[in-house]
Protein backbone atom coordinates (compact mmCIF):
# COMPACT_ATOMS: atom_id res chain seq x y z
CA UNK A 1 0.00 0.00 0.00
CA UNK A 2 1.08 3.61 -0.56
CA UNK A 3 0.49 6.67 1.20
CA UNK A 4 -1.47 8.50 -1.25
CA UNK A 5 -0.81 12.56 -0.89
CA UNK A 6 -2.05 14.79 -3.37
CA UNK A 7 0.47 16.67 -4.57
CA UNK A 8 -1.24 19.27 -6.11
CA UNK A 9 -4.22 20.03 -3.78
CA UNK A 10 -6.02 23.36 -4.22
CA UNK A 11 -3.59 26.55 -2.88
CA UNK A 12 -4.99 29.16 -0.09
CA UNK A 13 -6.42 31.97 -1.89
CA UNK A 14 -6.30 35.65 -1.37
CA UNK A 15 -9.40 37.84 -1.97
CA UNK A 16 -7.98 39.25 -5.12
CA UNK A 17 -6.61 35.94 -6.38
CA UNK A 18 -10.26 34.04 -5.60
CA UNK A 19 -11.84 36.69 -8.32
CA UNK A 20 -9.86 34.54 -10.97
CA UNK A 21 -11.01 31.47 -10.07
CA UNK A 22 -14.57 31.46 -12.15
CA UNK A 23 -12.02 31.89 -15.25
CA UNK A 24 -10.03 29.30 -14.42
CA UNK A 25 -12.36 26.77 -13.36
CA UNK A 26 -14.37 27.40 -17.27
CA UNK A 27 -11.07 26.67 -18.46
CA UNK A 28 -10.04 23.46 -17.19
CA UNK A 29 -12.95 21.50 -19.05
CA UNK A 30 -11.32 22.95 -22.09
CA UNK A 31 -7.91 22.48 -21.36
CA UNK A 32 -8.67 19.12 -20.40
CA UNK A 33 -10.64 18.08 -23.70
CA UNK A 34 -8.03 19.38 -25.96
CA UNK A 35 -5.46 17.37 -24.24
CA UNK A 36 -7.14 14.05 -24.77
CA UNK A 37 -7.83 15.22 -28.75
CA UNK A 38 -11.78 15.13 -27.21
CA UNK A 39 -11.56 11.80 -26.74
CA UNK A 40 -12.88 10.53 -23.31
CA UNK A 41 -10.35 9.00 -20.43
CA UNK A 42 -13.10 6.82 -18.79
CA UNK A 43 -11.34 3.31 -17.96
CA UNK A 44 -14.08 1.35 -19.33
CA UNK A 45 -13.72 -2.07 -22.02
CA UNK A 46 -13.07 0.60 -24.85
CA UNK A 47 -9.64 0.03 -26.46
CA UNK A 48 -8.60 3.54 -24.75
CA UNK A 49 -9.98 2.82 -21.59
CA UNK A 50 -8.46 -0.82 -21.41
CA UNK A 51 -4.82 1.00 -21.80
CA UNK A 52 -5.79 3.51 -19.34
CA UNK A 53 -6.67 0.66 -16.94
CA UNK A 54 -3.89 -1.74 -17.90
CA UNK A 55 -1.31 2.02 -17.78
CA UNK A 56 -2.51 2.64 -14.14
CA UNK A 57 -1.78 -1.01 -12.64
CA UNK A 58 1.60 -1.02 -14.59
CA UNK A 59 2.75 2.48 -13.92
CA UNK A 60 2.15 1.84 -10.45
CA UNK A 61 3.83 -1.75 -10.12
CA UNK A 62 6.89 -1.15 -12.16
CA UNK A 63 7.34 2.31 -12.21
CA UNK A 64 6.32 4.95 -14.96
CA UNK A 65 10.25 4.85 -16.69
CA UNK A 66 10.20 1.70 -16.26
CA UNK A 67 7.19 0.29 -18.02
CA UNK A 68 7.21 0.24 -21.91
CA UNK A 69 5.05 1.19 -24.50
CA UNK A 70 5.32 -2.45 -25.55
CA UNK A 71 4.88 -3.42 -21.90
CA UNK A 72 0.94 -1.59 -22.43
CA UNK A 73 0.39 -3.22 -25.62
CA UNK A 74 1.35 -6.86 -24.23
CA UNK A 75 -1.20 -6.33 -21.39
CA UNK A 76 -3.68 -5.44 -23.56
CA UNK A 77 -3.41 -7.47 -25.85
CA UNK A 78 -2.26 -4.96 -28.86
CA UNK A 79 0.51 -4.22 -31.29
CA UNK A 80 2.47 -1.58 -29.89
CA UNK A 81 1.99 0.75 -32.77
CA UNK A 82 -2.38 0.16 -32.40
CA UNK A 83 -1.42 2.68 -28.98
CA UNK A 84 -0.16 5.52 -30.86
CA UNK A 85 -3.87 5.32 -32.71
CA UNK A 86 -4.96 6.30 -28.90
CA UNK A 87 -2.17 8.26 -27.52
CA UNK A 88 0.51 10.53 -28.91
CA UNK A 89 3.13 9.29 -26.13
CA UNK A 90 3.47 7.75 -23.10
CA UNK A 91 2.99 10.82 -20.93
CA UNK A 92 -0.27 11.53 -22.28
CA UNK A 93 -1.28 8.23 -20.85
CA UNK A 94 0.08 9.32 -17.38
CA UNK A 95 -2.07 12.03 -17.83
CA UNK A 96 -4.96 10.74 -18.99
CA UNK A 97 -5.36 8.05 -15.76
CA UNK A 98 -4.46 11.43 -14.05
CA UNK A 99 -7.05 13.00 -15.44
CA UNK A 100 -9.59 10.27 -15.31
CA UNK A 101 -9.43 9.51 -11.74
CA UNK A 102 -9.56 13.30 -10.70
CA UNK A 103 -12.93 13.97 -13.03
CA UNK A 104 -14.18 10.11 -11.72
CA UNK A 105 -13.62 11.10 -8.18
CA UNK A 106 -15.15 14.77 -8.09
CA UNK A 107 -18.38 13.15 -9.91
CA UNK A 108 -18.67 10.90 -6.91
CA UNK A 109 -17.92 13.68 -4.42
CA UNK A 110 -20.75 15.53 -5.78
CA UNK A 111 -23.13 13.06 -6.14
CA UNK A 112 -22.09 12.06 -2.63
CA UNK A 113 -22.96 15.89 -1.41
CA UNK A 114 -25.49 16.53 -3.31
CA UNK A 115 -27.47 13.18 -1.55
CA UNK A 116 -27.08 14.42 1.58
CA UNK A 117 -30.08 15.73 3.63
CA UNK A 118 -28.02 18.03 6.13
CA UNK A 119 -24.62 20.07 5.64
CA UNK A 120 -23.27 17.75 8.32
CA UNK A 121 -24.05 14.63 6.55
CA UNK A 122 -22.55 16.14 3.64
CA UNK A 123 -19.49 16.22 4.88
CA UNK A 124 -19.87 13.20 6.33
CA UNK A 125 -20.91 11.33 2.32
CA UNK A 126 -17.50 13.32 1.25
CA UNK A 127 -15.51 11.84 3.76
CA UNK A 128 -16.79 8.08 2.79
CA UNK A 129 -16.24 8.80 -0.69
CA UNK A 130 -12.68 9.98 -0.12
CA UNK A 131 -12.21 6.57 1.24
CA UNK A 132 -13.96 4.71 -1.49
CA UNK A 133 -11.77 6.19 -4.26
CA UNK A 134 -8.36 5.41 -2.06
CA UNK A 135 -9.25 1.77 -1.08
CA UNK A 136 -11.53 0.85 -4.09
CA UNK A 137 -11.37 0.07 -7.17
CA UNK A 138 -9.71 3.13 -8.21
CA UNK A 139 -6.95 3.23 -6.07
CA UNK A 140 -3.94 2.78 -8.30
CA UNK A 141 -4.75 5.51 -10.46
CA UNK A 142 -5.27 7.21 -7.31
CA UNK A 143 -1.85 6.37 -5.83
CA UNK A 144 -0.56 7.58 -8.97
CA UNK A 145 -1.13 11.07 -8.15
CA UNK A 146 1.51 11.24 -5.86
CA UNK A 147 3.81 8.68 -7.16
CA UNK A 148 4.41 9.87 -10.60
CA UNK A 149 3.40 13.25 -10.50
CA UNK A 150 7.08 14.10 -11.68
CA UNK A 151 6.81 12.41 -14.54
CA UNK A 152 4.44 14.86 -16.34
CA UNK A 153 5.55 17.99 -17.68
CA UNK A 154 4.91 21.24 -16.70
CA UNK A 155 1.62 21.58 -19.30
CA UNK A 156 0.09 18.50 -18.07
CA UNK A 157 0.26 19.32 -14.45
CA UNK A 158 -0.95 22.83 -15.58
CA UNK A 159 -4.13 21.56 -16.66
CA UNK A 160 -4.23 18.74 -14.18
CA UNK A 161 -3.72 21.17 -11.07
CA UNK A 162 -7.38 22.79 -12.44
CA UNK A 163 -8.59 19.67 -12.57
CA UNK A 164 -8.61 19.16 -9.00
CA UNK A 165 -9.82 22.56 -8.29
CA UNK A 166 -12.55 21.69 -9.40
CA UNK A 167 -12.69 18.62 -6.96
CA UNK A 168 -11.69 20.69 -3.86
CA UNK A 169 -14.30 23.36 -4.14
CA UNK A 170 -16.64 20.50 -3.77
CA UNK A 171 -14.64 20.08 -0.31
CA UNK A 172 -14.33 23.47 0.54
CA UNK A 173 -17.94 24.53 -0.20
CA UNK A 174 -19.27 21.35 1.50
CA UNK A 175 -17.50 22.72 4.97
CA UNK A 176 -18.74 26.24 4.65
CA UNK A 177 -21.99 25.04 4.64
CA UNK A 178 -21.06 22.68 7.79
CA UNK A 179 -19.24 25.30 9.45
CA UNK A 180 -21.74 25.68 12.52
CA UNK A 181 -21.18 21.93 13.24
CA UNK A 182 -17.85 21.63 12.55
CA UNK A 183 -14.67 22.89 14.62
CA UNK A 184 -14.08 26.34 14.80
CA UNK A 185 -11.47 25.93 11.73
CA UNK A 186 -10.61 27.67 8.60
CA UNK A 187 -12.48 25.85 5.84
CA UNK A 188 -9.19 25.50 3.93
CA UNK A 189 -6.86 24.49 6.98
CA UNK A 190 -9.67 21.59 8.06
CA UNK A 191 -9.81 20.57 4.89
CA UNK A 192 -5.71 19.67 4.81
CA UNK A 193 -6.55 17.95 8.22
CA UNK A 194 -9.33 15.79 6.94
CA UNK A 195 -6.81 15.04 3.94
CA UNK A 196 -4.45 13.92 6.29
CA UNK A 197 -6.47 11.60 7.85
CA UNK A 198 -7.97 9.90 4.77
CA UNK A 199 -4.86 9.64 2.53
CA UNK A 200 -2.92 7.79 5.66
CA UNK A 201 -5.28 5.02 6.11
CA UNK A 202 -3.91 3.48 2.68
CA UNK A 203 -1.06 2.43 5.44
CA UNK A 204 -3.07 0.74 7.45
CA UNK A 205 -6.40 -0.06 6.81
CA UNK A 206 -7.73 -3.51 4.87
CA UNK A 207 -11.01 -2.86 3.59
CA UNK A 208 -12.14 -6.40 4.25
CA UNK A 209 -10.95 -6.55 8.14
CA UNK A 210 -12.37 -5.78 11.11
CA UNK A 211 -13.55 -1.79 10.72
CA UNK A 212 -15.74 -1.07 7.86
CA UNK A 213 -15.98 1.88 5.93
CA UNK A 214 -18.58 3.66 7.44
CA UNK A 215 -16.99 3.28 10.81
CA UNK A 216 -13.63 4.52 9.82
CA UNK A 217 -15.84 7.47 8.00
CA UNK A 218 -17.43 7.82 11.32
CA UNK A 219 -14.09 8.07 13.35
CA UNK A 220 -12.83 10.63 10.95
CA UNK A 221 -15.55 12.39 11.32
CA UNK A 222 -15.83 12.79 14.96
CA UNK A 223 -12.80 14.26 14.76
CA UNK A 224 -13.70 17.33 13.06
CA UNK A 225 -16.95 17.91 14.66
CA UNK A 226 -17.44 20.84 17.75
CA UNK A 227 -17.54 19.31 21.00
CA UNK A 228 -20.38 20.85 21.66
CA UNK A 229 -22.25 19.45 18.81
CA UNK A 230 -20.69 15.71 18.83
CA UNK A 231 -23.27 12.96 18.26
CA UNK A 232 -23.86 10.09 16.40
CA UNK A 233 -23.11 10.96 12.62
CA UNK A 234 -26.11 11.34 10.17
CA UNK A 235 -26.32 9.21 7.21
Amino acid sequence: MHTIVAPFSARKRSPSASKAKAAKVAKVKRSLVAAGAGQSNRMDESPRGRILSAAAHLFLTRGYAQTTVRDLARAVGILSGSIFHHFESKEEILEGVMAEVAARSTERMQRAAGSAKTPIASVRELIRSELEAIHGESSEAMTLLATEWRSLGEPARARLVLARELYEEVWLSALRRASKELAPIEPFILRRLIMGMTSVTATWFRPHGPMSLDTLTDHILSLVVRRTARHAPTR
